[in-house]
């Protein structure tokens, strides 16, 4: 397989790296605003729950049960959360490692379109020279 041919695909593995590392960034907001929006409404609820206690109204049964379930949501939403975080790092590392390879490939390819300039620049030159020498010859 020829060097474009290596690099092209190294540049098609980065971007979809780059788009897998977008979704996880995308997916952690989500989660993110989730557990807000729940501890949002667990303070709502028990703000409320304190205003029926003051003014010695029977508690509501069921924002205890809501807050429950509520916190229960958060710490599975946190838990989640540092599973995405884990794997957006790894999905990070791997992203700077193959936009590493698509550097030296660059820089590969680059190199090797150098050395055949000067390889045909040498030849050329060469040519000159023996046409200059052949020249000299005839007169």
């Amino acid at each position: 397989m020829n060097l474009e041919k290596i690099l092209h695909l190294v540049q098609l593995k980065e971007t979809a790296k780059k788009m897998e590392v977008s979704t996880i960034f995308k997916t952690l907001e989500q989660l993110k605003h989730r557990k807000q929006d729940l501890l949002d409404e667990i303070q709502n609820l028990l703000q409320k729950e304190v205003e029926q206690l003051r003014r010695a109204s029977a508690p509501n049964a069921y924002s205890p049960q809501r807050v429950a379930l509520d916190s229960k949501e958060i710490d599975r939403i946190g838990n989640e959360m540092e599973r995405q975080s884990r794997t957006l790092q790894l999905r990070q590392m791997e992203l700077t490692r193959i936009t590493m390879n698509r550097k030296a490939l660059e820089a590969l390819k680059e190199k090797r379109r150098i050395e055949a300039a000067q390889k045909k620049n040498r030849r050329q030159q060469k040519e000159l020279d023996e046409n200059f020498r052949l020249l000299g010859n005839i007169k």
